[in-house]
């Protein structure tokens, strides 16, 4: 009984210093009681954020630019984690800037689709502003053809996401696109 005893004693003894030791080292890895303050970077080039960024010690990765034309291209827009946050010596930070050129998307091929689908396609691919125009055509919301400021748009065209995109839709009245006219019925259905 007192050899069980002795050996509890002992199992309970390694147990305790195995956890304390767990514990210490845990705390030195993970560096518990030191901080270091993120700069404040937003408004700032790359160029004069960098040297800021380093003297904290810290890391950073340009993430995303966003056209804005309220910001000056070129500068920092925002910063994960946040000016003022505290974090551990060599946080990365993630940073986006206000890119130099406005956003631009490519046009896809959007004739004899459905109107639904061409506004759905058009806004998924960030167009800000699509709207849609009726003109005379056999089948009803039949997307016609894609124009902005006038100009026709054809797939594989560049064009700002923000530019007013106009989308022409067939009316289902009859006529073709544009023309005005009214297609007429030859009888002949054999195409079919």
């Amino acid at each position: 009984m007192k050899k069980i005893l002795l050996n509890l004693i002992a199992s309970i003894a390694i147990l305790v210093v195995l956890i304390t030791a767990v514990m210490l080292a845990l705390h030195t890895y993970t560096r518990q009681d030191q901080a270091i303050e993120v700069p404040a970077v937003k408004g700032l080039t790359i160029t004069d954020a960098v040297p800021l960024i380093e003297s904290a010690q810290l890391t950073y990765d340009v993430i995303d630019s966003i056209f804005d034309k309220r910001g000056k291209p070129g500068t920092i827009k925002e910063s994960v984690p946040a000016a003022g946050t505290k974090v551990k010596q060599g946080r990365r930070m993630f940073l986006t800037i206000y890119a130099y050129n406005i956003e631009t998307g490519v046009i896809p091929s959007v004739t004899d689709i459905s109107l639904r689908q061409v506004t759905a396609m058009l806004e998924g691919l960030g167009f800000e502003s699509v709207k849609h125009e009726y003109v005379a055509g056999q089948y009803k919301d039949l997307v016609v053809e894609l124009r902005t400021n006038g100009k026709i748009l054809t797939p594989g065209d560049r064009v700002p996401l923000s530019a007013p995109l106009r989308i022409m839709v067939s009316s289902g009245s009859g006529g073709s696109a544009g023309e005005g006219s009214t297609l007429e019925s030859s009888g002949d259905e054999s195409w079919f």
